[in-house]
């Protein structure tokens, strides 16, 4: 089966908030902005994460802290406050990096949340093989 990947590098737009499903599963949705190199706008994505991401996230993390996230795009619908039907892509997480420091860097470590996590260099190794899409075989 063939999923779409996606990988980010960006900053939180606002405090991250746990909520809680109806079947007390723990989420958090949070945007993240990704400056544009070139000096233009930022781009926007939204992020969800689930149970101990969602946790960690909002424990460690808030506004302005830079994050790098992998996951998949997954779009969906909703109704807003006007009975209108919206269409959202959002990116759904399933590793996270802490960039940066947190918010609770003195008081204690971070926890790993993925023993294959990447570190911040190979982020950037990544994003700087990414950019070079002209040698891309396709």
């Amino acid at each position: 089966m063939i999923r779409n990947n996606v990988r980010l590098i960006g900053r939180l737009t606002a405090d991250p908030e746990l909520r809680y499903t109806k079947t007390e599963k723990p989420v958090c949705n949070v945007v993240l902005a990704i400056n544009d190199f070139h000096g233009g706008e930022a781009d926007y994505f939204h992020l969800v994460f689930w149970n101990g991401k969602a946790t960690a996230l909002c424990e460690y993390k808030s506004k302005g802290d830079m994050i790098a996230v992998e996951g998949y795009l997954k779009t969906r619908s909703y109704t807003d406050k006007d009975n209108v039907i919206r269409n959202i892509v959002e990116v759904i997480v399933e590793e996270t990096d802490f960039l940066g420091k947190t918010k609770t860097q003195e008081q204690e470590p971070m926890p790993d949340l993925n023993p294959n996590h990447k570190s911040q260099e190979e982020w950037k190794l990544i994003n700087d093989a990414m950019a070079n899409v002209e040698d891309a075989p396709f």
